[in-house]
């Protein structure tokens, strides 16, 4: 047992340890802006044009394999990151593996 002086206290001299926490940033989601889905074909730039037939091709597969896009995803083994996001190359990859055909390139997307 040890006495302490009672003008010492022996909780000012202990040396606190705090492990470090990791701190994750928060993810920041960004609003996408499809208004111009919906503008006439007429008024589509020729970039608008190839999403949009992009969109319509991957809308044909989805419907030819009875699932959804995360369906056709899983099914070509490209699920994306923990968020479930894809890369442009891992895009590229699913498309090719559904065999969709498409004029964008890696640097483009």
């Amino acid at each position: 047992v040890e006495f302490f002086d009672s003008k010492e206290d022996p909780l000012a001299t202990a040396e606190v340890i705090v492990p470090e926490v990791e701190v994750i940033p928060p993810r920041i989601k960004t609003a996408n802006d499809f208004a111009w889905i919906r503008r006439p074909r007429s008024k589509h730039g020729p970039k608008e044009l190839k999403a949009v037939a992009l969109l319509k091709a991957l809308e044909e597969c989805r419907e030819d394999h009875f699932s959804d896009i995360r369906g056709l995803l899983a099914m070509v083994k490209e699920e994306g990151n923990h968020y479930g996001l894809l890369s442009p190359a891992a895009s590229l990859s699913a498309l090719e593996k559904l065999h969709v055909q498409h004029s964008f390139s890696d640097q483009s997307l």
